[in-house]
């Protein structure tokens, strides 16, 4: 019971955190490509005092090349992914034990299956026909980009980052495993 609780009490600000890292991965790349006006908010209201929206990156696209532009559209998931490699990279060779094994473990497990599942899932699930750039879900910017560079089609895209998110998880969950059973 005291794990459930601590759990219910510790799971908003980890989320928070969560938001911190992806959003300031997309403004870290967007202001080391050149915009130096990048920001974002962890909740940001219409004048009407309604949620417009929540976790949203601000950037000048116009100020970047198409595959700068990638790269901003990516910060987000390289920034909570290298959280989540970096709590792995401890778990394997740190070796923690007890609430600190736990506690890398939530962060590992958590930034990859809060990201990298729901980003893939959101870019399967709009068709790029009709799409104007930027449409703000960060993998179908990617595709839409990739598209205009390769020529290729929809189902192609869609299947490579279906694929790309499928062994990168698959990977990822072996040493996952492996690091659990380590420091087991």
């Amino acid at each position: 019971m005291r794990r459930i609780v601590l759990a219910a009490l510790l799971a908003p600000p980890a989320f928070i955190l969560f938001l911190l890292v992806h959003e300031g991965g997309h403004t870290l790349v967007a202001r080391l490509l050149g915009d130096a006006q990048a920001t974002f908010y962890l909740i940001r209201f219409s004048a009407t005092g309604n949620i417009r929206c929540i976790g949203c990156n601000i950037t000048d696209y116009a100020l970047f090349s198409p595959w700068e532009s990638v790269l901003v559209s990516l910060g987000g998931l390289l920034a909570t992914q290298a959280m989540a490699l970096a709590g792995l990279g401890l778990l394997l060779w740190a070796c923690p034990t007890g609430a600190g094994r736990r506690a890398l473990a939530a962060l590992a497990g958590g930034y990859v299956m809060l990201d990298v599942p729901v980003q893939v899932v959101q870019a399967l699930r709009y068709p790029l026909e009709g799409q104007i750039w930027p449409t703000n879900v960060d993998l179908l910017d990617v595709l839409l980009r990739l598209q205009a560079f390769t020529g290729w089609s929809e189902s192609a895209l869609k299947a490579l980052l279906l694929g790309a998110g499928a062994l990168y998880l698959l990977a990822f969950f072996a040493l996952y495993r492996k690091a659990l059973r380590l420091t087991g």
